[in-house]
């Protein structure tokens, strides 16, 4: 609690908490209650009509909201994906042309095919990375490309999910969902699967 920050509840005369205010403003006979010690450090309290109770609900929607923050700037970001590629963009309109190059690499692979394994490529395309290095996706690298971004897109939302779990579990309090690390979590879910 910092020295300028008060430290009392006000009550009604119904019993009503009117504000949090400073004891030395109000006249003796006022009704104020001390806060609780970690009312300014921790926070998520709420006044239940008898007395500073946690407050699980907004601690959860503070904590869950956090998630959906994270996950969009993953989501949205930079797919850190194994070689041959590398860091690819993956904010909406990368993602679009990367869906494209796909679909058209899974046309071209087939016709590939069908032309036998002495032929030449059908499908070469220039792709800048997020580093700006420029690669040349044949039709199984941009296979590859659009399989490892959903991949890393399908584990940020699991990890999401897993996150949403843990925060709304039918045992959360105020302080296990206070104590989850969401860019760790994050972290972990996605080392475990790269590429």
């Amino acid at each position: 609690m910092e020295a300028n920050d008060p430290t009392h509840a006000l009550f009604s005369a119904e019993g009503s908490l009117v504000g949090i205010v400073f004891p030395d403003h109000y006249p003796e006979t006022a009704d104020l209650r001390p806060l609780p010690e970690d009312y300014w450090t921790r926070g998520f309290y709420r006044w239940d009509g008898e007395a500073f109770v946690d407050d699980l609900e907004a601690a959860q929607t503070v904590k869950w909201d956090e998630v959906k923050a994270h996950r969009e700037a993953l989501e949205t970001g930079i797919a850190p994906l194994a070689a041959p590629l590398g860091p690819v963009q993956i904010d909406e309109k990368s993602k679009m042309k990367i869906t494209a190059l796909h679909t058209l690499a899974i046309a071209a692979a087939a016709m590939e095919e069908a032309l036998g394994p002495n032929s030449e490529p059908i499908f070469l395309e220039e792709f800048t990375l997020a580093d700006n290095r420029v690669v040349t996706l044949t039709s199984s690298l941009a296979l590859v490309l659009g399989m490892s971004v959903a991949g890393y897109v399908s584990r940020v939302f699991a990890a999401g999910r897993a996150l949403r779990d843990q925060i709304y579990a039918e045992d959360a309090t105020v302080a296990s969902v206070l104590a989850i690390d969401v860019e760790a979590a994050f972290a972990a879910a996605l080392a475990s699967g790269e590429g």
